[in-house]
């Protein structure tokens, strides 16, 4: 049995990628199995502004975010973003600030990432003795492998390697990219999630991950609607994500008609029922 903090660490990291970030960031990779028409294009992203985003949880704001997209001189792209929380809890873990950068190829697949977290845990100093706590995660890939490791408190925990060789773009409009074109009324797809931190979970807390449930797969399904954003209401493509066989929305993506920017994301799962609303420039 790891050490209890290792425990929550683990907890911690599986708990926000597969809630929010599962459907926004880097973690989990995402596979397109009939690839849609519209695709995030990567060089429509250079030169993009740094986007601001005003976090909502309940209808009350939580906290401030921002995201850019930089390209490298080795024709990779880094997807870059940071988030501040004034409260945003997860179990007995309190998520006081966020910051993830990811690198992808041009191919839109996983080369690195890099993630920082601070929080404080827990009510109860002596079974959470951990306060103010900065936890860090690396990783590249190499020879199709990725192995992910977590620096707490100046010492390192490698918990083994993960195969990416049948990884897929994980360039999606779930993420906070500053626009997707190409979409239209009524266009639908499937997308494929793969999450290669159960695999780590699994080797600590394997209970934990067989009582769990596992999206596998969404659809993705497109309809217009107006949102009042800007303090107008402004004509948008919105993205619903459903869960095969379901009728609940998990995820939603609203996009300007007039210029595929993106205005808002929106993701319902478990605890992290949370909005991103872009702030005006």
């Amino acid at each position: 049995m790891p050490h209890r903090l290792v425990t929550v660490t683990i907890v911690l990291f599986w708990l926000v990628m597969t809630g929010w970030l599962v459907y926004r960031e880097v973690v989990p990779y995402w596979l397109a199995e009939d690839v849609p028409t519209m695709q995030v294009d990567l060089t429509d992203e250079i030169g993009s502004p740094l986007v601001g985003w005003r976090v909502f949880k309940q209808d009350q704001r939580i906290g401030t975010a921002n995201s850019k997209v930089v390209r490298r001189d080795d024709r990779s792209y880094e997807f870059r973003a940071s988030y501040h929380f004034e409260k945003l809890n997860v179990g007995m873990v309190n998520i006081r600030n966020m910051e993830h950068v990811y690198r992808v190829n041009e191919d839109g697949k996983l080369k690195s990432l890099s993630a920082k977290f601070g929080v404080n845990i827990g009510k109860d100093p002596e079974a959470f003795p951990v306060a103010n706590t900065l936890i860090e995660m690396q990783g590249e890939v190499e020879d199709n492998m990725l192995e992910p490791r977590f620096l707490i408190e100046k010492k390192l925990f490698s918990f083994g390697k993960i195969d990416m060789s049948e990884q897929g773009s994980i360039v999606n409009p779930m993420l906070l990219v500053n626009r997707v074109r190409g979409l239209r009324d009524k266009k639908s797809w499937k997308i494929t999630m793969v999450d290669p931190f159960r695999t780590v979970i699994g080797k600590f807390l394997p209970a934990l991950v067989q009582q769990s449930t596992a999206v596998t797969m969404l659809i993705a399904e497109v309809r217009t609607e107006s949102l009042f954003w800007d303090n107008k209401l402004v004509a948008c493509y919105v993205i619903d994500y459903i869960e095969p066989g379901k009728i609940d929305v998990t995820a939603r993506t609203w996009v300007r008609k007039l210029d595929g920017l993106v205005l808002q994301q929106e993701a319902n799962r478990d605890s992290f029922d949370l909005v991103l609303k872009r702030v005006p420039n």
